[in-house]
């Protein structure tokens, strides 16, 4: 039975279920009723369970003081959070960090809402989290958060806790109120014991720098992201966050993730069952190119945000950093290969972390299984709605579906100025003077004499070097060709004419016009069947 049929039965969402099911959520006495009255179980025995499992865990996290071991990625320190929290962005980012620590550090967290960026300054808590057990860090139970980057944190944290006293007195019995500064704030402790002696919550805490040092210290993805906002990147390794950065800004103006939303809705389903399923089995995705495929991942993450992995993505880009995180942290995060040489190294790395492994469309052949996501073209309005988020005019727009066939990578290529993405590694000067006469052949079949024929004339080379071209373009993560059987062609003839254009002669013109010129020429032999008939 699926998680989608037990949840319809019992009367109650699937998150829902899914999150008691994989520890995520406590049993409560409602959950147990159900459970007894739809499949027969002992709702006191059940409610026993829970209970010996709560106090256990509460007696285990308070031996260990904290979440799972993690390597040291790159070392913060508390005087550099300080410094950081003089930037006038530091106010947005704050809650994107703390929302990081506790999906990358918590365990059993059904709920953590942190607005960042544009949405941090709105109304109401700063934070919020639920979970069913506690950390050195993260309160068990609900906790709602408050913080600041005032340089008197002692007059913020009152000016919050006192604002937070219209919260009605049973709802603030069974919350814990956590305060947080990127300052370092000496007084506290001083401060959390006073708070706590008034008895209006169930607990009051205080986080300062130093704080913050040890936490980040236990979470590797929220090692990496600090490490981009200080402006030293680790190396090996991106975060999600600034993958997409890179991804979508390439271009002017950014590409949106409408771009990949319908998609990313699509397999969100797929996607969280791989993650609810123990670590093991590698998660493919087929895209245009390696960067399409990783794309993805983010907004995937985007559509299933309260799972806990979800907000654990690391793109891996060398084997060495691969190796040195791997083999140090298991189950914690979501490692993703934006290199061949990252998805070899996690061939060879024990199956201890949920992997995603993004392959061009043009590997695909070689896998064992068919990818769990093909990233399909977009439809008609998906596309045009992407590029109208973006301001482009309507004849822009219509251009740009023409040109690029609805292909994320081939309008990045297109509306990108950046050497590096506008002319891709199978454009190199050798490899276009073959390229630049297949565009204007588009596809041909192998085994057919004429089509050989044509090819090589229009080439002005062996058929075998334009095999040797195909070969070798198929090992690009965007490949220019395709090959099917005895069937070759080009991706994009526009996207190759552009990438070509500087090589375009006079004389490929007039090998062209001159094996046009011949083909259609040519007798038909249907058309000479038709004329028989009618004759006849």
């Amino acid at each position: 039975m699926t998680v989608t049929e037990a949840a319809r039965r019992l009367g109650v969402g699937r998150p829902a279920l899914s999150n008691f099911l994989n520890g995520r959520a406590s049993l409560s006495q409602r959950m147990a009723q159900r459970l007894a009255g739809t499949f027969g179980a002992d709702p006191a025995a059940l409610l026993d369970l829970q209970a010996r499992y709560d106090a256990g865990a509460a007696t285990q996290s308070r031996q260990l003081g904290g979440g799972p071991f993690a390597p040291s990625v790159t070392t913060i320190r508390a005087a550099e959070i300080e410094v950081w929290a003089n930037r006038i962005e530091a106010r947005q980012r704050l809650p994107v960090l703390l929302r990081k620590l506790v999906h990358g550090s918590g365990t059993g967290v059904s709920r953590a809402d942190f607005p960042g960026y544009d949405s941090a300054e709105r109304s109401g808590w700063d934070g919020w989290v639920a979970t069913s057990v506690s950390t050195a860090w993260i309160p068990e139970g609900e906790s709602g958060w408050e913080f600041g980057c005032s340089r008197s944190p002692a007059r913020k944290a009152n000016e919050d806790f006192d604002n937070r006293g219209i919260v009605p007195g049973a709802e603030r019995r069974r919350l814990t109120f956590v305060f947080v500064t990127p300052r370092r704030w000496t007084g506290k402790r001083n401060w959390e014991s006073k708070k706590n002696r008034l008895g209006l919550w169930k607990k009051v805490r205080a986080y300062d720098a130093d704080d913050l040092e040890q936490w980040i210290e236990q979470c590797v993805p929220a090692q990496v992201w600090f490490a981009e906002e200080l402006g030293r990147p680790v190396t090996g390794f991106v975060s999600l966050d600034e993958y997409w950065r890179r991804w979508a800004e390439a271009t002017d103006p950014p590409l949106p993730r409408t771009l990949f939303g319908p998609l990313a809705t699509e397999h969100a389903d797929a996607y969280r069952t791989w993650l609810e399923n123990p670590c093991g089995r590698r998660f493919t995705i087929s895209g245009d190119s390696r960067a399409e495929a990783i794309a993805l991942v983010v907004c995937l993450m985007d559509q299933i945000e309260d799972h806990e992995l979800a907000h654990r993505g690391i793109v891996f880009e060398t084997s060495d950093a691969v190796q040195k995180l791997a083999s140090s942290t298991r189950g914690s995060f979501v490692a993703v290969a934006a290199t061949p040489e990252a998805e070899q190294a996690f061939q060879r790395m024990p199956r201890a972390l949920h992997c995603v492994v993004p392959v061009p469309h043009n590997r695909v052949a070689s896998l064992q299984n068919d990818p769990d996501i093909t990233l399909r073209v977009l439809g008609y309005k998906e596309f045009r709605a992407a590029l109208a988020e973006m301001g482009l005019s309507h004849d822009e727009a219509v251009r740009l579906d023409r040109d690029s066939g609805r292909s994320p990578t081939v309008l990045r290529r297109y509306r990108s100025e950046l050497p590096e993405v506008s002319s891709p590694s199978w454009a190199s000067a050798e490899a276009a003077r073959v390229l630049a006469p297949l565009s204007l052949v588009g596809a041909w079949n192998r085994s057919s004499e004429a089509d050989r024929r044509a090819v090589s004339r229009l080439a002005d080379c062996d058929l075998e070097r334009v095999e040797e071209f195909i070969a070798e373009a198929l090992g690009f993560d965007d490949p220019a060709v395709w090959s099917v059987g005895e069937y070759r062609g080009v991706v994009s003839r526009l996207d190759s004419f552009f990438a070509t254009v500087a090589l375009w002669t006079r004389g490929l013109l007039e090998r062209f016009f001159r094996v046009v010129q011949d083909v259609l020429s040519e007798r038909d032999p249907a058309l000479d069947l038709r004329a028989m008939r009618e004759s006849g």
